[in-house]
């Protein structure tokens, strides 16, 4: 037990200081597309997750007010990701049909983990692409 107590006096500043940067959320998005519904305040914004080397790439789609700030954290609405390498190209695609009816187009084969049928007055259709 006298190695755990030098295990601490050692690590545990370090451990201290790490947790007051903020370090713990390694992730970042990077915007793939952004469109705005004609007659209405909505915005639909597509972008890429990367929460580091341990965890595959996500596509996730927000619906924000038009002057809200692009999504720091997830998706909510919908997140995809290629399921191992299944999908080659997770090309997710949005389409406003009327200003509070968005359909959204994914591979058929993605790992769906989030997918909302309603948000904030927004019905929401998805299209399965390919096989």
């Amino acid at each position: 037990m006298k190695w755990l107590g030098r295990f601490w006096r050692i690590f545990g500043p370090v451990a201290g200081l790490l947790s007051m940067t903020g370090c713990g959320d390694m992730c970042g998005n990077t915007i793939l597309s952004e469109t705005t519904a004609q007659g209405s305040h909505k915005r639909a914004v597509v972008f890429e997750r990367d929460c580091g080397a341990t965890t595959d790439f996500s596509t996730q789609l927000s619906i924000l007010e038009a002057n809200e700030h692009a999504p720091v954290g997830g998706g909510n609405v919908f997140v995809a990701d290629s399921d191992h390498g299944a999908v080659t190209n997770l090309s997710v695609s949005v389409q406003w049909v009327s200003p509070y009816h968005l359909v959204v187009s994914f591979p058929a084969r993605a790992r769906v983990f989030l997918q909302e049928a309603h948000l904030g007055g927004v019905s929401i259709s998805y299209e399965k692409i390919g096989l």
